[in-house]
């Protein structure tokens, strides 16, 4: 759960944590906070994760992180039962059963998350689960803001028929040519581009990307499957066509050597320690870093970065996952990044000025940009506009190499350069040998 919303829940349940409680104030308890703390230690748990609830009288303690509230009086098959929820969860966000996540999830915990995996939730979904959650549960209508109301209700309409339209009833399609003139006869467009980038890289072509609108009044039929988001229609109804400037991965080596990119990348790649992560093969691990480190690189020089502000993105890139312990929903996981990036002395060589930038970047990177900005006053910055946009484009780069998850939304993409790069990303994943391509 992000930073803002994670806050909001433990204010509301008046919880305590652990490493600031010196006595349990409830009694006859059989669990004392040295069992507990041993018991953090010997199965390497995060006491930041473990609290104190002084309103629950048969079990005064609970475990919260991310997806997962636990209570218990106890510690008998503890982590065990805490790995299970976890791993139920997370089945249901990569099945994208949303229905069974919110059935799993403690009810408490569900309208903030809600509004957390929001734009992950099927479009025909939003809607009628907002409503499921808004009526019965109890907690729902004291969390819900109107500004949130109003933006779900947009989604009352969707349904697997028709794709949603926009509030003037056209829908933004997608579709790949070698030229514009191409598509004067073509009638099968897609509404994700990124399902149009994978059906194209599958097919073996390298052609250009077009975008457009279509009324829905227009659309004969549309295919709503989650690998497909496709519409037939008449081509001479489609409107206001353009190219999409993007980068093709033959395009990089070039690109690399002419702005001197390179070195830089194979410098901070060599860098990566296989032992700095939980799980080196996962999907946030190795393979991730490196991506997310390139595609950093190159938004820097679209978006025209200093050689400063350059190193402090890769820095960002290579450090940004090592925290995490395990490979599911968590948005807490910059700050135990930043703070294992501390405990190894990794922060050596990196100029005092920088650190503090570095460390709001890493430490937020995983929660919502308005729970970020909540947080700026905790942070020593002597360049707040800076660091924001620093934060903005790392954010980007890691945001693009969510292709590997099937969980890129290019609206949410905030930079121009972002957008230029989104058939790289899908390339990068599909091509594990990408650094062969680019030299050293």
């Amino acid at each position: 759960m992000g930073k803002m919303n994670s806050d909001n829940f433990i204010t509301r349940n008046g919880f305590v944590t652990i490493s600031a409680a010196e006595s349990i104030p409830v009694n006859n308890v059989q669990l004392s906070l040295p069992q507990l703390h041993n018991f953090i230690v010997t199965n390497e748990l995060d006491a930041d994760d473990f609290y104190i609830n002084i309103n629950n009288q048969e079990k005064p303690f609970c475990y919260y992180r991310g997806t997962v509230f636990l209570e218990f009086n106890d510690l008998s098959n503890l982590k065990q039962r805490i790995i299970t929820i976890e791993n139920q969860l997370n089945q249901a966000v990569a099945n994208r059963d949303f229905a069974r996540f919110f059935k799993i999830v403690d009810p408490r915990l569900a309208p903030d998350l809600f509004m957390e995996v929001f734009s992950f939730i099927p479009d025909q979904e939003k809607y009628p689960l907002f409503i499921h959650i808004f009526n019965n549960n109890r907690y729902g209508r004291n969390v819900f803001s109107p500004e949130f109301i109003r933006q779900v209700s947009r989604y009352k309409g969707a349904n697997e028929t028709m794709p949603l339209a926009d509030e003037w009833g056209y829908v933004k399609i997608f579709a790949w040519a070698n030229k514009i003139a191409e598509l004067e006869n073509c009638d099968i467009w897609y509404t994700d581009i990124n399902i149009a980038i994978q059906k194209m890289i599958s097919a073996g072509m390298s052609a250009e990307f077009f975008q457009a609108l279509v009324n829905v009044r227009d659309i004969k039929s549309y295919n709503a499957k989650i690998f497909e988001k496709k519409v037939t229609l008449d081509p001479l109804q489609v409107i206001k066509t353009n190219h999409m400037d993007m980068i093709k991965i033959s395009e990089l080596r070039p690109l690399m050597l002419k702005q001197g990119l390179t070195g830089r990348y194979f410098y901070y790649a060599q860098q990566i320690k296989t032992d700095w992560f939980h799980n080196p093969q996962g999907i946030h691990a190795l393979s991730h870093t490196k991506r997310v480190l390139l595609l950093g690189l190159l938004l820097t020089h679209l978006e025209q970065l200093s050689d400063q502000d350059r190193d402090l993105i890769c820095q960002a890139a290579i450090y940004h996952d090592i925290g995490r312990i395990t490979d599911g929903y968590d948005t807490s996981h910059g700050v135990a990044s930043y703070r294992k990036l501390v405990a190894k002395g990794l922060l050596k060589g990196i100029p005092d000025a920088q650190r503090e930038s570095l460390r709001f970047i890493i430490e937020l990177h995983a929660v919502a940009d308005r729970a970020a900005l909540k947080q700026l006053n905790k942070y020593g910055l002597t360049d707040i506009d800076r660091t924001l946009r620093l934060y903005n484009l790392f954010k980007d780069a890691d945001g693009l190499d969510r292709v590997r998850i099937n969980d890129l939304n290019p609206d949410y993409l905030r930079s121009p350069g972002a957008h230029k790069l989104l058939l790289l990303a899908h390339q990068l994943f599909r091509d594990p040998e990408y650094e062969l391509l680019l030299g050293n």
